[in-house]
């Protein structure tokens, strides 16, 4: 079963590291926090303390105390297909397992991916290290050439963030900005099945595509209007990431992530130890990726009780997702369980994953 599994990802690695590839960037964010992703992706008013500075620089300002986080986060996902086929395969023989995974991806999708984050932040400002890799692969019984295909499909984002909240004259109102640094690509290439068993001659190719990560700088503004009360709080966002578009240096492919303008409004009822917080995301309002509505809606609630639990649901590009955290001293635990579409219509290319996720810190 391990050497099975290894092989799959042996093919993820080719493709997420190998040449001649295209973008497929669309509205999402770098990185999300997976209890935020669970409680529909619309973090604009209102994000996890380690991920407030990649949903909405603006948020620093209303964490509290001066100090905000200091550690590390990780979190694993995998969808269903991909257990169902790990185990399927892990009951063949010791035969051919070049075609076995090729009719393994031929019947059913396998998305597996993971993402870290280290830094520290407080109202002031502060700084994120990230990394987030996410393959796909899915099979195609006749392809292009006329013979079944296995397409596999990578996103990979790295880099640093840097953001500070900027001094207003009046409390209600917060402004951020942030800079960041990136290391990234989105790659898509297919492959005949009958050139699966010539897989292994690529892995020189794979080392070498290190150097196929395209960099640049981009830079993130962001708006909130916070109307604190006694029991019911209104909070407003507005936020252009990417100002002017991030041009990237590296494949002629990927060379540009395009500005994108996000709004998002939150309403939340809180006792002393208690909250509920309802929010909507509405992100690329000025099309700049050309996809539909469902794409860029982000809704959901996160129910938070005396500070050490906290339980999501919500739609994420229209499909339920739900989740839990729970808070232990310097440990926080996080499963949540989203829908992710990657074709333009929906239910077109759906994706449930589900993603176990811990963070050290306090």
């Amino acid at each position: 079963m391990i050497k099975i599994a290894m092989q799959i990802l042996f093919l993820f690695w080719i493709v997420a590291f190998s040449r001649d590839t295209f973008a497929a960037k669309t509205n999402q964010a770098v990185y999300e926090d997976p209890f935020d992703q669970a409680a529909g992706g619309a973090s604009l008013t209102r994000a996890t303390q380690s991920a407030a500075l990649f949903a909405n620089p603006a948020l620093l300002r209303y964490g509290g105390e001066f100090h905000r986080w200091f550690g590390s986060t990780f979190h694993f996902l995998v969808n269903q297909e991909s257990i169902e086929t790990v185990r399927s395969l892990s009951k063949g023989g010791e035969g051919d397992q070049g075609s076995a995974v090729a009719e393994a991806a031929l019947n059913t999708p396998v998305r597996v991916g993971w993402a870290s984050t280290i830094g520290y932040l407080n109202t002031y400002g502060g700084f994120q290290v990230f990394s987030r890799f996410e393959p796909d692969v899915r099979g195609r019984r006749y392809g292009e050439t006329g013979l079944p295909e296995i397409e596999l499909q990578t996103e990979s984002y790295n880099g640093a963030i840097l953001g500070f909240s900027l001094p207003t004259p009046v409390r209600w109102l917060s402004l951020g900005v942030s800079a960041k640094y990136l290391m990234a690509n989105e790659k898509s290439e297919s492959f005949e099945v009958s050139d699966l068993e010539a897989m292994s001659g690529l892995a020189t190719t794979a080392v070498e595509g290190f150097s196929s990560l395209n960099t640049g700088i981009g830079k993130d503004v962001g708006a909130l209007l916070f109307f604190q009360g006694r029991t019911l709080d209104l909070r407003l966002a507005y936020k252009i990431d990417d100002v002017g578009g991030t041009a990237l240096s590296g494949s002629q492919e990927f060379s540009e992530i395009k500005q994108v303008s996000s709004a998002g409004v939150g309403v939340t009822w809180h006792s002393a130890y208690n909250a509920l917080h309802l929010s909507l995301d509405v992100r690329d309002l000025n099309g700049a990726y050309e996809e539909e509505l469902f794409k860029r809606t982000y809704y959901g609630a996160k129910l938070l009780l005396a500070e050490y639990i906290g339980l999501a649901y919500g739609y994420y590009q229209g499909y339920p997702c739900y989740g839990i955290e729970m808070d232990i001293i310097l440990m926080r635990l996080t499963l949540a369980s989203l829908g992710r579409e990657l074709g333009r219509g929906p239910e077109t290319e759906a994706r449930r994953m589900y993603t176990f996720g811990f963070a050290i810190g306090f």
